[in-house]
């Protein structure tokens, strides 16, 4: 081989490699192609860190359930009495109560069982006076 052809070959490959590199420059430069889309998994939510020298309190209970209506809750009591004792649990009674003063409502069968639930009502906890306006209607 002569020197020229040597020189040429050289030069050849100067050029190559000078161009592989002018493309791998380039090929750095570009984006990655747009990955697809992964649906977003919730993460629990962590509280603030505490600041130094302050005392973090642990999460406090439920807030209480508010208390049931006192006369509300007299009359349901009546009911559950009036219902738990034999001869009276199918009597349609209904009970209204104010400030532990107890009305009833409805009808019997009996005279005898409008006097039972009148007894059953003033023995519950809490009634201090019974109204009984339940009227006897044969086969009821």
């Amino acid at each position: 081989m002569h020197l020229s052809e040597t020189v040429l070959i050289r030069g050849a490959h100067r050029v190559a490699l000078a161009s592989a590199l002018a493309c791998a420059l380039v090929a750095c430069g570009k984006e990655e192609p747009p990955r697809a889309m992964q649906p977003a998994t919730a993460q629990p939510a962590t509280p603030p860190a505490a600041k130094a020298g302050e005392i973090r309190a642990e999460p406090s209970a439920p807030p209480p359930v508010p208390k049931m209506d006192p006369n509300a809750e007299l009359a349901g009591k009546v009911t559950s009495a009036l219902r738990a004792t034999s001869g009276l649990e199918a009597l349609a009674v209904d009970v209204v109560a104010a400030d532990g003063a107890v009305t009833m409502f409805g009808t019997a069968d009996t005279r005898e069982s409008i006097e039972k639930a009148g007894k059953v009502a003033s023995g519950v906890p809490g009634v201090k006076s019974v109204q009984n306006k339940i009227v006897v209607v044969r086969g009821s």
